[in-house]
């Protein structure tokens, strides 16, 4: 059958040795800990096989959520390079050949995560998706890898609530539009920029702070969000220069999907991608009307990272 090939590289910097990090990523029973698909199915039978670190040291998982598939180790070369082959069997049948990578970069050590893959011919159209979605995993398995090889844990723990009926909010906030970079920088300077209103008494004390996500465009790294604290009614503002900064809105009563985030902002992307997963999978149906928004259930001021508590919402038809 025709295929389409797809390439796809990501690193990160580790202040740890090669020989540890190299150490961590050839021995599968580490996986479970950073891998950013096994994350979002912790209790997915796994099956390891042969020496970790020899050539055939392979894992298979039988998920029902993230799938099935296998891999395994077909040549290694100590504190330098790992090729596996990967072969998926669900949601559908496909191989790939994937790679890491060990340079030592002043006592640190960069790894490099590579696939080379195809698409069925008649899925070329998915090809600059899929190489957004796939190196949108990389980048939250390595991320979540440099924690596991710097200190040992990785602070990032889902729970699904299927369904969950939510009351109707209004919202004061400051929509921007930039790069999924760029997100982080800018939502903290805007809620910094909230706060400063709520203590001057500009603004009265909210019940809920969140960022209402109207659009994501993973294949041009664009996002276009809204940073904002809720209030259970209408909110007007008078003061015309804030007008022009601040917008007002309203989110209707609405049922959710909630995947519950327990850990560090930086691995969100975990909650994301658990959500995307079951609209993928057609297990939920996301309205059209109503955005996906994340709420912060406690302060970043105060609580410890690892502590820190976020719902990442996807409203439902």
């Amino acid at each position: 059958m025709f295929s389409v090939k797809f390439n796809l590289e990501k690193s990160i910097l580790i202040d740890k040795p090669i020989s540890e990090v190299f150490e961590t990523v050839s021995n599968f029973a580490s996986w479970p800990t950073w891998s950013p698909w096994l994350i979002q199915e912790p209790d997915c039978p796994i099956t390891i096989t042969n020496k970790a670190g020899t050539i055939g040291h392979g894992q298979s998982w039988q998920g029902k959520d993230i799938g099935s598939g296998i891999i395994a180790i077909k040549h290694i070369q100590a504190n330098q390079q790992i090729d596996y082959d990967l072969c998926f069997l669900k949601p559908w049948k496909s191989k790939s050949n994937t790679s890491f990578t060990f340079k030592e970069i002043e006592g640190q050590t960069q790894i490099t995560w590579t696939m080379q893959s195809t698409l069925p011919i008649f899925m070329f159209w998915m090809k600059k998706m899929m190489i957004a979605l796939i190196g949108s995993d990389y980048d939250r398995g390595l991320s979540m890898l440099k924690d596991l090889c710097e200190t040992g844990l990785v602070h990032s723990q889902l729970d699904i609530q299927k369904q969950k009926s939510k009351d109707e909010f209004y919202y004061v906030g400051i929509e921007r539009e930039c790069s999924t970079a760029q997100i982080g920088y800018i939502m903290s300077k805007d809620l910094k920029t909230l706060h400063d209103l709520i203590e001057n008494n500009t603004l009265e004390k909210p019940i809920n702070v969140i960022a209402i996500y109207k659009k994501f465009d993973m294949v041009n790294d664009r996002c276009e969000f809204v940073s904002a604290i809720t209030y259970d009614k209408k909110v007007e503002i008078s003061d015309k220069d804030l007008s022009k900064e601040l917008i007002t809105g309203h989110v209707a009563k609405h049922t959710s999907c909630i995947v519950s985030h327990k850990g560090e902002y930086k691995h969100l992307g975990n909650a994301w991608s658990k959500a995307m997963g079951y609209l993928r999978g057609n297990k939920i149906k996301q309205a059209k009307l109503i955005a996906p928004y994340e709420v912060y259930l406690n302060d970043p001021a105060t609580t410890e990272q690892k502590d820190l508590i976020t719902e990442v919402n996807f409203p439902l038809q």
